[in-house]
């Protein structure tokens, strides 16, 4: 006996639930129905034949669970679910598990096919993670901010980041950074039926100190009676929430809270100090709030050496967060001050048992030196290991990532999800990753592609090393956030070393640190530019709508670190040439410097267009546009240094009269910069002195 139920233009969605999650995700069920189906989905109140059956919530089923069984005699789905978030669940499972919808789709513009039926043969229930809480934190959401013209996040897009979440099997949120708790996107993140998590910086969700006050120190106890003023506003606005609280005490700008007030610099003074107020600010909630609560302590920094070292009490129903070093290493996070070695931020046995645990997991991460925002540089290899580590030491309880501005990093959200299913390390991570590499590739371009899967692989590879660990490696900031820094410092003839926070190495001066990092970057340069290659001729071989996918997606982030790298390179050869006194062929690798930074720029903002129109407008992180401002000053700076002021002697009259005819200084022009560098950098190919490729435009000389 067939027991297929059929769906089709004529199903109708019967619902006996009232409840605003229930709402948002048959809206979107909707949605979803005419692109396949070319017709609305007819609501019905009575029982009848070709239906989906939403049926009332089951007490018997654990929390957030649903099943959808089939009525073949009625040729019907029937949703049973254990509660609001259950039931939304089951219906986004009904769009991206039955009728085939992209779970990311708003992010990858990648659209259903038409269907005029769909065979349903199987029964669904939930997926049984093994982490409770699954979360993303839209954090340094400088894009997201940036793409409309209000610089705001829209309440339309917020909707869209929380349906994805549910889509893509996460439970949890925490939407922005430094927010108020009466921001409107918390209760628009609770009506789609999502638990609130909140940054370890920003205690009970409260408004940051100094944003409240921002003309008073925090010292402690003379700030005590405002900061609980601030929380008690915080609980009172989150009490139709589903709240995961987090307790702790860090400082402005989130460094430790001894940054603020030196009386704390001692560890023991500081355990006490936080252990106190993590005692008050549970026992506040556990007052305000009759139902039990949850709660976590973020293990984040100088807070993960106060906790081992045993200055730190926490009580055992507090949820132990262990946070990653922000390169994706379970090692802890060390502040740009500290010149200590990192320390393995994982639970020993005692740890594991003395309480639940957890992890805050960086995918992106914002330090102003080498990591990226803009495009992906943790390997799906450092993500598995790190995770299973985790894993062979403790239960993952709660797992929240960053996600930042979430587009550049589906891959490894998706990955992170089908790590969070298991309880146990995976046997095979090689194979499994292999494997979760070819879905991923196959759901966007139709077949397994091993071209893309190798291009991946080698994408992840290329990126330089600056340690001992897999997680050790050199993203786009460095050239960007970390070449402003370095520039400015050698136009200021600054010459003492930069502090590299992410190197364990010291150095004595700048032309040394400078050195160093050129010894890093210049062996990948080659590998980047086969890879940009490679990504190219991958492109042509795709037709559209894949090859538009593939364009916003991996062949940008190929081409974007390609061009960010040789500047980079290039601006840190500048700087070294013009600390030396060698002013002209400064002026010459700034020049060079900048026209990859351009490109790097104009590779990022090339498929800015459509709905993604001005998605990399809010860029004020990495901030590309300050790059090109920085090396086009010092440029000019270089030609300021050494081009002489007498016009027969200037750098111009070497492209007319290259005999220094002083007579021809009477019709000879000045050269700007831009003209004047194109020449000499023309000059320099031309006498086979090796210059990296600048793939934008051919360089002609200019006379």
């Amino acid at each position: 006996m067939d027991r297929s139920v059929y769906l089709s233009g004529k199903t109708s969605l019967s619902c006996q639930v009232s409840a605003l999650a229930v709402e948002h995700a048959t809206r979107r069920l909707r949605e979803d129905w005419e692109l396949i189906f070319a017709t609305s989905l007819a609501s019905s109140a009575i029982r009848k034949r070709g239906q989906i059956r939403i049926l009332s919530f089951s007490s018997q089923m654990e929390a957030e669970s649903y099943r959808i069984n089939r009525d073949a005699e009625t040729n019907s789905l029937e949703v049973e679910s254990a509660d609001e978030l259950g039931c939304a669940r089951a219906i986004h499972a009904i769009s991206t598990r039955l009728l085939g919808t992209d779970p990311y789709d708003f992010w990858t513009d990648a659209h259903p096919k038409p269907r005029v039926r769909i065979q349903v043969d199987y029964d669904l229930e939930s997926e049984a993670f093994a982490t409770r809480f699954r979360g993303w934190f839209i954090n340094d959401e400088d894009c997201l901010l940036g793409w409309d013209d209000s610089l705001e996040i829209t309440p339309a897009l917020w909707g869209r980041i929380f349906e994805t979440i549910l889509r893509a099997g996460y439970n949890m949120v925490v939407p922005g950074t430094a927010i108020n708790p009466d921001a409107p996107q918390l209760d628009l993140a609770a009506e789609y039926g999502l638990w609130i998590a909140q940054h370890h910086a920003e205690p009970l969700g409260a408004t940051v100190y100094g944003n409240a006050y921002p003309d008073e120190p925090m010292t402690y106890p003379e700030c005590q009676t405002k900061l609980f003023r601030l929380y008690e506003k915080a609980l009172a606005c989150a009490k139709k929430r589903k709240t995961i609280w987090t307790l702790g005490l860090r400082g402005q700008g989130d460094k430790t809270f001894a940054h603020e007030d030196a009386r704390y610099r001692s560890p023991d003074k500081l355990g006490a100090l936080i252990s106190d107020v993590i005692r008050q600010q549970k026992r506040l909630i556990e007052t305000t709030f009759q139902a039990p609560q949850h709660f976590a302590c973020y293990l984040y920094a100088e807070s993960t050496d106060l906790y081992r070292d045993g200055h730190l009490e926490l009580d055992p129903d507090i949820m132990l967060i262990w946070s990653d070093n922000g390169f994706g290493g379970m090692r802890r996070r060390k502040d740009l001050s500290e010149r200590t070695a990192e320390t393995e931020a994982l639970p020993t046995p005692d740890e594991a048992a003395a309480s639940s645990n957890g992890i805050y997991y960086h995918l992106s991460f914002y330090d102003v030196q080498v990591a990226s925002k803009l495009t992906p540089w943790i390997s799906p290899q450092v993500i598995a290991a790190e995770l299973d580590a985790f894993k062979r030491r403790a239960p993952i309880d709660f797992a929240l990532f960053n996600v930042s501005n979430i587009r550049p990093f589906l891959y490894q959200i998706e990955l992170c999800q089908e790590w969070m299913l298991t309880k146990e390390p995976c046997a095979n991570a090689n194979e499994r990753l292999r494997s979760s590499a070819e879905t991923w590739w196959r759901r966007y371009y139709g077949k397994s592609n091993r071209r893309l899967a190798d291009l991946q692989e080698r994408y992840y590879a290329a990126h330089p090393a600056f340690g001992k660990f897999a997680d050790n490696r050199i993203g786009e900031m460095v050239g960007h956030n970390l070449s402003r820094l370095l520039v400015e410092s050698t136009l200021k003839n600054d010459t003492a070393p930069v502090a590299l926070n992410f190197l364990e190495t010291t150095f004595d001066t700048l032309p040394e640190t400078l050195g160093h990092l050129n010894d890093r970057l210049s062996p990948h340069l080659d590998e980047w530019d086969a890879i940009s290659e490679e990504a190219q001729a991958i492109e042509r071989e795709l037709s559209e709508p894949e090859a538009q996918f593939f364009r916003q997606d991996l062949k940008m982030h190929c081409l974007f670190k390609r061009s960010t790298f040789q500047s980079a390179a290039l601006a840190f050869t500048a700087c070294q040439s013009y600390l030396s006194g060698r002013y002209k062929a400064a002026f010459v690798e700034y020049h060079e410097a900048l026209l990859h930074a351009r490109e790097a720029h104009r590779i990022l903002r090339a498929e800015d267009r459509g709905k993604w129109q001005n998605y990399h407008r809010g860029d004020w992180i990495t901030n590309t546009r300050e790059t090109l401002r920085v090396l086009t000053s010092a440029r000019e700076m270089a030609r300021i240094k050494g081009d002489p002021a007498r016009s027969w002697d200037s750098w111009s009259c070497e492209v007319w009269i290259p005999q220094k005819m002083h007579l021809a200084t009477k019709t000879a022009r000045t050269f700007d910069s831009e003209e004047l560098a194109h020449y000499f950098l023309n000059q320099k190919q031309c006498n086979n002195t090796p210059a990296h490729n600048y793939h934008a435009s051919t360089l002609t000389a200019v006379c």
